[in-house]
Formats: structure tokens, C-alpha cells, sequence
């Protein structure tokens, strides 16, 4: 490819798909932005508001994603900083933000800057850290925070 050459990237990358791309030569991938359309009931597609979308909107000016999870009407992300952020659905604490207010834009979980990855349940959240430590929060009716109980 030429010096200067537009590349596209398409998809949703995380951690193995970016050590793929290194491998195959096609590495760095520009900077991440996330993008989203469709129902918005709870606030889950980032956009500072509860409308549907038909199309792609830009969530937000950042472009610094790393990982992205969803879980029912809900969404999880990593910034490549480390720090991890929650929109959407919150009804049992599953954005990790200290309320179980619905938040229709991202809204940083915590102030820590050592977030590795995160999965999403469909009420519950499941992220680990850089120091390898796994952390969990949110609806736990059924033990799926893996804590020994169902508080």
C-alpha cells in the first residue's frame, strides 16, 4: 500500500482482532469510534437521548475505544486510557455508576485508569482489571456476579 494511502476498517475490534491486524501487517488501526442506531428506549445507543435511529450516529466526539459490550439495553466500554464507561439501561446497578439511574450518554465508571476488558449479562457486568483482578456488579438473582451468594 502507498505512503498515505486511506485505509477502512470495518467491524468491531478488540484486543485479539488488533493482534491480528499487528500480525498481518495492517497495523495501527486508526483511532476508534463507535457508532450506533436502532432502539434507544433506555438511553443504550450513547446518544444523549432516548430517540430512535434508523441510521449510524457517532457516539460522542471520542475516539479512543478499545472494547464494547451489550448486555439488554445496555452498553460497557474501555477507552485505550484504561478507564471504562456505561450508558444505557440501569436498573440493577449494572453500569457500575453508583445509582440505577438510566444514562442515555457514557458516563466514566469510577475513577480508575486500569481497565482491561469487560462482558456484559443481561442485567450484570463482568470487567477485569490490568492487575488481572475480576470485578462484577449488578443483577445477581441467580449468583452470576460470582460472589457466593445472590444479594
Amino acid at each position: 500500500m502507498a505512503t498515505g494511502a486511506s485505509v477502512r476498517y470495518s467491524g468491531i475490534w478488540n484486543l485479539s482482532s488488533q493482534a491480528s491486524a499487528k500480525a498481518l501487517g495492517t497495523w495501527p488501526v486508526p483511532p476508534v469510534q463507535l457508532w450506533s442506531w436502532g432502539s434507544n428506549n433506555a438511553g443504550q445507543l450513547g446518544l444523549g437521548n432516548t430517540t430512535y435511529y434508523s441510521s449510524p450516529k457517532q457516539i460522542g466526539a471520542a475516539s479512543a475505544w478499545l472494547t464494547i459490550a451489550a448486555g439488554y439495553a445496555f452498553v460497557v466500554s474501555t477507552k485505550l486510557d484504561g478507564t471504562l464507561w456505561a450508558w444505557g439501561n440501569n436498573g440493577s446497578g449494572q453500569l457500575g455508576i453508583g445509582s440505577t439511574a438510566n444514562k442515555s450518554s457514557p458516563n466514566q465508571v469510577g475513577a480508575l485508569t486500569a481497565w482491561l476488558k469487560v462482558s456484559a449479562g443481561y442485567a450484570h457486568t463482568l470487567a477485569t482489571k490490568t492487575d488481572g483482578t475480576l470485578w462484577s456488579w449488578g443483577y445477581n438473582a441467580s449468583g452470576q456476579l460470582g460472589l457466593g451468594n445472590t444479594t
